[in-house]
This record gives structure tokens, sequence and C-alpha cells, in this order.
């Protein structure tokens, strides 16, 4: 797969990665083909796999909780570093609203939200931001759902998917795609 004339291996992921943490290839296609340049992108975690590969051809914001990330890593993307709470094991949940509010203030929208993190914590508190009104997640925005094949982050998905009243389908490898209307299904 191409986009504008560059492909996702073309794209040089830096020294010392762990490729068992970053977003498969197949996945950062997947978006490619259902989001055009310059769309936004809301990712929970950052790194080489999403933040490096899509941050060329995409408005990105990264929600991250390694600090030194956020001050070295963030390729271009902007990056929010919120550390990860004791009493939810998830993001602090004031810099994720400021994260979204930056998100809505600067670009109108979210086009999609990536799951990828974090990697020390609980994906439960996304569904209990949303529970509680936290943030909102708009009808138009899609969800990718990375390491669905963690019982925890599989439930966590299946839950905002019944929350939000949205269909939740199989991505490639391992991950669930949250699809909206207006994009339809995965393969069209």
């Amino acid at each position: 797969m191409s986009f504008k004339g560059i492909r996702v291996d073309d794209v040089k992921i830096s020294n010392g990665s762990n490729k068992n943490m970053i977003l498969n290839n197949a996945v950062i296609e997947l978006i490619q083909d259902r989001f055009e340049e310059g769309s936004v992108i809301l990712e929970f975690g950052s790194g080489e796999g999403s933040t490096q590969k899509l941050s060329p051809f995409y408005k990105m914001i990264s929600i991250e909780e390694d600090e030194q990330r956020v001050e070295n890593e963030m390729f271009d993307s902007t990056g929010f570093h919120a550390s990860i709470t004791p009493h939810t094991s998830w993001y602090d949940i004031d810099v994720v609203k400021k994260a979204f509010e930056f998100a809505k203030e600067t670009y109108g929208k979210i086009d999609l939200i990536i799951v990828d993190g974090p990697a020390k914590g609980k994906r439960t508190g996304l569904l209990y931001a949303i529970a509680e009104g936290d943030i909102v997640i708009d009808e138009d925005t899609e969800i990718i759902f990375d390491d669905c094949n963690r019982g925890d982050d599989c439930d966590t998905a299946n839950a905002i998917s019944k929350k939000l009243g949205r269909k939740l389908l199989a991505g490639p490898d391992s991950t669930l795609v949250m699809t909206t209307e207006k994009r339809g299904k995965l393969n069209d």
C-alpha cells in the first residue's frame, strides 16, 4: 500500500526499537486506507509504530506516560505528558481532558483515536472517562484498540463499544476497530 508515494515500510524506525510494542504495519496501512492525509489522530501511547510512521501525514496528538519520550521523541506530533495515577492505573484525567480540548480547539475534531497505551497501566480508565463524561467521543470519531489479544484490553474495547452504541470489528494483528457510520465496514 502506498500513501502519497511512500510505502509504510519506507518510513524508517529509529534504532533500538522494541518491535513487540509498536503498532503493526498492517494497522498503519488500515489507517492510511481509511483516513485522508491531514486527518486528526489522538493516540493513547506513542512511539515508533504509530507516532513516527503516521505523524508525517496526519495531525497527531499523543498522550504519553513517558516524560522522556514526550520531550525527545514526538516526531511531528503534539505530545502531552500524562502520569499514570495510582488510584485509576490510567493517565491523569486532567491531562487527557487538555489533550482533547487542544484537538477540538485547534482542529475542530478528532477523526481517529488509537488506544495503544498506557504501557504501565490499565486501559479501563478510558471507559470510566467516557462513562463519567470527562471526555466525549464524537459520533464521527473512529477508534482502533491495539493489543486485543490481551483479555482485559479486549473487554475494555467491547465495553466502550457498547457504551457508545457502535460496532466493533476485527482488524489486523490483534486490533479491534470501532467503526462509524460515516466510514462503514473495514473492507469498504
